[in-house]
């Protein structure tokens, strides 16, 4: 079943949020775009660059956009940073309201 024109365009390097299955609240990085359904993720930790998680597009959110610039040089260590980065900069708009 192809995409539907709401869901967003993903991209190799973006970070996205899982909102279903098991690991749903985890952040990701898409390490390609398998076909139309499925993105191939990795978080550096549980799921390593070598070996990135298949999901479906309509079970993840994007958080931010073109977050890996240089993908050939993309490690696991620095995709835990960039997760982490990226997990920062959402929770700020909401630090104050705690």
């Amino acid at each position: 079943m192809a995409r539907s024109n709401k869901e967003p365009a993903y991209k190799t390097g973006d970070v996205v949020l899982s909102v279903a299955g098991r690991d749903s609240g985890r952040c990701f990085v898409v390490i390609e775009k398998i076909d139309e359904s499925y993105l191939a993720l990795a978080d550096g930790k549980l799921r390593k660059v070598e070996k990135p998680k298949k999901k479906k597009y309509k079970h993840v959110k994007p958080i931010i956009s073109g977050a890996v610039k240089e993908m050939s040089a993309l490690t696991n260590k620095r995709a835990e940073e960039i997760i982490k980065n990226a997990e920062l900069k959402v929770s700020e708009p909401y630090a104050s309201l705690s």
